[in-house]
């Protein structure tokens, strides 16, 4: 996998929260309770995943206590599902876009590391989750190229010899290399292409 410059992935990162808001602004109300490919999880409870990975990531960059079970994929009730994106991504982005962020030592469920290596995790995660969201509610985006090679590769080397737990990354489903890159990455970390509601 290719090095990135901290600028570059930050500019990564910026273009996968835009892209991740597009998607959630185009969910209507009425497919909150849709099914998603992450297992036993509704639209509802994938926002409220990724919104409690975003705060996270404030959290374990500022070296703040965290709250675990915001992660755990509590829907988000019935507040504006895009406002609650859009705020968390923010809040994200600025925090990570401050001088000196990414040079940070930080502790973060993975161990300790630099946060510039740790941001990768919230990036992958915002990328495929936004996938997960658009099967889930009929949505067609472009999946960037760059990011979606950039995200295979880092998952590949994060995860090609020490492959989590199947409740965080699902067992690996062999996708033909032929295919587009989004099918391949997806099918990596344990979705099927073709899964549809």
């Amino acid at each position: 996998m290719a090095v990135i410059t901290q600028p570059d992935l930050l500019d990564l990162y910026d273009r996968t929260l835009k892209h991740t808001s597009h998607v959630v602004a185009n969910i209507s109300p009425g497919l909150r309770t849709a099914p998603t490919p992450c297992s036993e999880w509704t639209v509802d409870n994938l926002l409220g995943h990724m919104v409690g990975t975003l705060l996270a990531s404030v959290a374990f960059l500022d070296g703040t206590p965290l709250d675990f079970a915001t992660m755990s994929g509590q829907p988000l009730a019935d507040e504006d599902h895009a406002d609650a994106f859009n705020s968390a991504a923010a809040a994200s982005l600025a925090a990570h876009q401050a001088p000196g962020a990414l040079a940070r030592e930080i502790d973060a469920p993975p161990g300790r590391m630099p946060a510039a290596m740790f941001l990768n995790f919230p990036l992958m995660d915002m990328w495929v989750h936004s996938w997960d969201l658009a099967r889930a509610t009929a949505q067609h985006p472009d999946f960037d190229e760059e990011i979606t090679t950039y995200v295979l590769g880092f998952c590949q080397q994060a995860f090609g010899t020490n492959r989590p737990p199947a409740q965080v990354i699902g067992p690996e489903i062999d996708v033909d290399p032929t295919r587009p890159s989004i099918e391949r990455l997806v099918g990596f970390v344990g979705r099927r292409p073709t899964w549809t509601p």
